[in-house]
């Protein structure tokens, strides 16, 4: 990803000296790439959640365990990192049990099945 950014930054530079009224534009695009950047930096993956053999996620737990961030884990070309998601207490379809979900209606990641990362 940083290859890309670095592409796209020297274009904007380019196009800056060729087309003056280009600049606003740079600016704009630059404010967006950095807090990209930014987010990545703000995101420490705890634990990684498989959905099939082609994706899957990685997953940031608050620190009172509340809530969660998920982020696009198998090769994505542009991933996105969620805001932080309410973990959920909902029935078990089999037990009745109540189990701890994130995201229920979105990502729908039951915490159970997130395998920690040992770092």
């Amino acid at each position: 990803m940083k290859k890309e950014n670095n592409t796209k930054q020297r274009l904007f530079e380019v196009m800056s000296k060729v087309d003056p009224s280009f600049k606003p534009k740079l600016n704009e695009n630059i404010d967006s790439i950095q807090q990209e950047n930014n987010n990545d930096e703000d995101f420490i993956p705890q634990g990684s959640y498989t959905v099939s053999n082609t994706g899957g996620y990685e997953v940031m737990i608050s620190d009172d365990g509340g809530a969660a961030k998920v982020k696009d884990a198998f090769d994505s070309d542009n991933p996105k990192i969620s805001d932080w998601l309410e973990i959920e207490y909902v029935p078990d379809e089999d037990t009745g049990e109540l189990e701890p979900v994130i995201d229920p209606n979105g990502y729908n990641i039951p915490l159970n099945q997130v395998m920690k990362i040992n770092r």
